[in-house]
């Protein structure tokens, strides 16, 4: 059987493998539009499955990040498709070992609720059993 490489998957990884739960990976340090403008793409098609999940993004490094224009490209997401979100997105976990990028996602947060739950954690597991929770599951 031939595997077919998935040119994006330098830049994000995309596992549904313990669906519900999502777990996204973005590149070592900032990332730009054609990243956000993927995940996007692939969240659009989660949605429409019309099932709740719970999305798990782990940083590897301190330094990752969205620029301007990913950050853009993330509230029009949102925006586009807000109740949809609403309804079956469960939960964004974010896992980053810098307490900078975990209080910033608080800080944003408050500033500009995500349609759906918002946690930070420094480890990934806790991350999970959070999403899980927020499942229901």
């Amino acid at each position: 059987m031939q595997r077919w490489e998935d040119p994006m998957e330098e830049y994000l990884k995309w596992d549904e493998s313990q669906w519900p739960i999502v777990e996204v990976r973005f590149p070592d340090g900032p990332f730009g539009k054609v990243v956000m403008e993927e995940y996007s793409r692939r969240a659009f098609g989660v949605l429409d499955r019309h099932e709740p999940f719970a999305v798990v993004v782990v940083h590897r490094n301190e330094g990752a990040g969205m620029d301007k224009e990913a950050r853009a490209v993330a509230a029009t997401m949102n925006q586009a498709r807000e109740p949809e979100f609403r309804e079956y997105q469960r939960a964004l976990a974010v896992v980053s070992t810098s307490m900078v990028a975990r209080t910033a996602l608080t800080a944003i947060s408050w500033i500009a609720p995500f349609p759906y739950p918002a946690k930070a954690f420094k480890r990934r597991e806790d991350a999970v059993v959070w999403a899980r929770q927020r499942l229901g599951a």
